[in-house]
């Protein structure tokens, strides 16, 4: 597996602890919005993360609710 595959679980799977938390470094969102303004405004807060970021589709309720 590739390094930024590893980085990236990593995140996830320390974001969506028992307290799920936000980092600047992951967002994850339920699924891709239709509006393509707000996802040019994560993709530009990405690049302005040193190291970049990633972002996460597919994360709903039911993942964040994990006990």
């Amino acid at each position: 597996m590739k390094s930024w595959t590893n980085k990236a679980f990593a995140l996830l799977d320390h974001t969506l602890g028992n307290v799920p938390i936000e980092m600047n470094e992951i967002d994850w969102k339920e699924e891709l919005s239709a509006n393509n303004q707000k996802l040019a405004q994560h993709l530009s807060a990405f690049g302005n993360q040193p190291g970049g970021g990633f972002l996460v589709f597919g994360v709903g309720d039911a993942v964040l609710l994990k006990v």
